[in-house]
């Protein structure tokens, strides 16, 4: 008799929606090595990588240093759209600049630059050899090359490039009609950094490097395009209508994804991105959603979308938010523990029944008349409020905690000027509610900005609690019939991927929720093909942000979009509006995580992680684990909070990795 029960038996039986945490993966048979396991799946209706690991489209996670280190890991990389769209363009060029076989587009010159030029293509491309052409344009002819090397010594930059440039007759080349194969040994007999491929009239068709042999040697797994060669990276856009200009633009530099960045997938905005994409690129892929059900993923589906993105995750709060504990102080969410105390909405203390980290979400900025500091919450959170006139009149709370007609939860991204949360007058008294009193919202606005957020759960029947004087809902206890609004994630990946996977096709990237290795294992349990991350990744060598020294550890710094270091970039100005009086407004925050080192290290580790789990289940690849799980072969249990507590570390004063 098998123990646990099948995927389905489990989460049909649930009342609640579950997070990856309440589930645990019963052990199977132990049949393969390690060295025999394939993590290898699809990224994409039409794309294929060797590693399940996406990097967040944010802008503390994935810019070209980060799509290249991903993509040379066999991994994926989604440059983010909080730039200008020609600094995005620059940086999706970098990437598929970066590692090729036969570059077509390569960086030229023309003998008639200035040498100053040649520098500010080195500074801004990171390599360093040009070809020149008579026009410094493709298909024309070929007169020579110019190198850093060739201009260490320069004194007067405004020179023209022929005084320094080795001439067509000093270069070795290849003519065109060569294989790859070939390319690559003329470079390695004659020992040269680039070799030029010309017509047999003379003129520029392609361009190959030395570097490229050595990676493709160094880095066997990497996500490349079987033809060119040429590393493969995603960019976001967003569904106004005025990025189509990226979208055209992005195109025009070879992306070879576009990932839609919404909080809600299902909207008619992003059916006619998608709609726009295919038939004017069709051979660009587009990640569609974010979505949690299946009726959203038949929506995007239908409108041409090559793989979705699952997670709209429940409500929930930044790091940094303040709850009132059941002593009356504050305390920041993140810090809570399970056991601690906290106030419900009647006033009375209840116990922290457990913590959930639901990752990077795009969140809205909150201020309330009796709290001094903004704070930030996922536009789906659930607040408890009222109607109020718009002549200011009141209503009395006393006694119309169930009465819905006056009183309702309200997700906070609906909110208007009409509407107000409410909190006990006073608190600490059980079981006695003193009346209740106005708590209105002087401003909620969406600033486009994403962070870490955190949500606990409570065990008390109204799931509420005290956020800044304001009663919110316990978003982690959602029930079926509020799923459409926000889900847990290991729910979301699991319904949707049933449908969108197993029915058409179309694979699933799980992300949001994910901040450890089995996480990742228990998003392809469920069906997901990928797993998207943006906390993991802000904490390596390559993301964006700054590497510092604090306290004697070596963190990682990530900011949001409307801190005031964010918003002194120039690509964020316009967005803000910040004017040109260089007066700058805090509208976010600015943080650390503890360094996690370089992807070269850290992915492999992941990999190795995930391929113990997929050992420990008796499978060697992603397709033996999806029919495993198919055959209900795949046994789960859902787990309680003590049990999640007794399988992470406890009872030491301190350890380390």
């Amino acid at each position: 008799m098998q123990s646990g029960k099948s995927l389905g038996q489990l989460f049909a039986e649930s009342p609640e929606s579950l997070t990856y945490n309440d589930i645990i993966v019963l052990p199977s048979q132990v049949k393969y090595e390690l060295g025999d396991i394939s993590l290898e799946t699809q990224l994409t209706r039409n794309i294929r990588i060797k590693l399940p690991l996406v990097s967040s489209p944010m802008d503390t996670v994935t810019e070209s240093t980060m799509a290249i280190g991903l993509a040379l890991q066999g991994g994926f990389g989604i440059v983010h759209n909080h730039l200008s769209i020609d600094d995005q363009v620059r940086e999706v060029q970098r990437v598929k600049r970066f590692n090729n076989g036969f570059i077509e587009s390569p960086v030229l010159v023309s003998p008639t630059d200035p040498i100053a030029k040649v520098t500010q293509l080195i500074k801004d491309n990171g390599f360093s050899g040009f070809p020149v052409t008579t026009s410094g344009q493709m298909g024309e002819t070929l007169l020579g090359m110019v190198s850093k090397h060739d201009i260490d010594f320069v004194i007067d930059y405004s020179e023209p490039v022929s005084s320094v440039m080795n001439p067509v007759s000093a270069l070795t080349t290849a003519v065109e009609g060569c294989t790859l194969d070939d390319a690559y040994e003329i470079i390695k007999q004659n020992s040269i950094s680039r070799l030029p491929i010309i017509s047999n009239d003379g003129k520029l068709v392609a361009l190959i490097c030395r570097k490229d042999i050595l990676n493709n040697r160094n880095y066997p797994l990497a996500t490349r395009d079987p033809v060119t060669r040429r590393l493969l990276v995603g960019a976001a856009v967003s569904t106004h209508a005025g990025d189509r200009k990226r979208i055209d633009s992005l195109a025009e530099a070879g992306v070879d994804v576009l990932c839609i960045d919404s909080s809600n997938g299902d909207s008619v905005y992003q059916l006619d991105t998608i709609r726009y994409i295919k038939r004017t690129f069709p051979k660009i892929d587009v990640i569609a959603g974010n979505v949690v059900t299946r009726s959203q993923a038949e929506h995007i589906i239908d409108a041409g979308a090559d793989a979705i993105r699952v997670g709209m995750g429940s409500g929930c709060f930044a790091g940094n938010t303040p709850v009132m504990m059941a002593n009356g102080s504050y305390k920041a969410i993140n810090l809570i523990e399970a056991g601690d105390k906290v106030f419900n909405m009647y006033g009375n203390p209840v116990n922290v029944l457990g913590k959930t980290n639901q990752g990077y979400k795009k969140v809205v900025k909150i201020h309330l008349s009796d709290w001094p500091e903004t704070i930030y919450a996922t536009p789906d959170h659930k607040f408890w409020g009222m109607n109020v006139s718009d002549t200011g009149n009141t209503v009395d709370f006393v006694n119309t905690v169930n009465t819905t007609s006056t009183c309702f939860w309200k997700e906070i991204g609906t909110f208007t000027k009409s509407i107000c949360t409410s909190l006990p007058l006073k608190f600490g008294q059980p079981n006695k509610t003193q009346g209740w009193e106005q708590t209105s919202f002087v401003e909620i606005s969406d600033e486009n900005q994403s962070m870490e957020t955190w949500d606990i759960e409570v065990d008390c029947p109204t799931h509420s609690f005290i956020v800044c004087n304001a009663i919110v809902h316990n978003s982690i206890c959602i029930t079926q019939d509020t799923l459409g609004v926000g889900r847990s994630q290991g729910s979301a990946v699991f319904d949707v991927s049933s449908y969108a996977t197993t029915k058409r096709g179309i694979p699933v990237i799980a992300d949001g929720g994910i901040s450890n290795s089995g996480h990742i294992a228990k998003a392809l349990i469920l069906g997901a093909s990928t797993a998207m991350m943006g906390s993991m990744f802000a904490a390596t060598d390559e993301s964006p942000g700054e590497i510092l020294v604090k306290d004697s550890v070596r963190v990682k710094r990530y900011r949001g979009h409307g801190s005031k270091a964010c918003q002194k970039d120039a690509g964020t100005l316009e967005r803000y509006l910040m004017g040109k009086d260089n007066i700058f407004v805090p509208q976010g925050v600015v943080g650390q995580v503890t360094s996690k080192g370089s992807l070269k290290e850290f992915v492999p580790l992941l990999a190795k992680s995930v391929k113990h789990t997929l050992q420990h289940l008796g499978v060697k690849n992603l397709s033996d684990l999806a029919a495993a799980c198919a055959t209900s072969n795949v046994r789960v249990e859902k787990r309680s909070f003590q049990s999640q507590q007794e399988g992470a570390v406890h009872n030491l004063y301190s350890y380390e990795y």
